[in-house]
């Protein structure tokens, strides 16, 4: 039978974890559409494909709107106020 120590010890680690975790993420605005950026492209990617197989237009012809969505993010994240925690 393990001791309460080692029943503790996986609630340890984890609270551990989160608390390094958090030093690369500080949740300041300029941070946090920065971390918007690869989910806004994976989505862009995503609706193109669709209008690629069931729309009227080729992904040939829409995958600059993929640096138009970068660029936007980049430019959103360069005018954000920095507040680092």
């Amino acid at each position: 039978m393990l001791g309460w120590r080692a029943a503790r010890r996986p609630a340890e680690k984890a609270r551990r974890k989160a608390a390094t975790d958090m030093k690369y993420f500080c949740g300041c605005p300029k941070c946090t559409v920065g971390a918007v950026t690869g989910p806004l492209l994976l989505i862009a990617v995503g609706t193109l494909f669709a209008l690629d197989h069931f729309g009227p237009y080729r992904f040939s012809q829409t995958w600059p709107i993929l640096l138009i969505v970068y660029g936007a993010s980049r430019a959103l994240a360069f005018m954000a106020p920095a507040q680092h925690n």
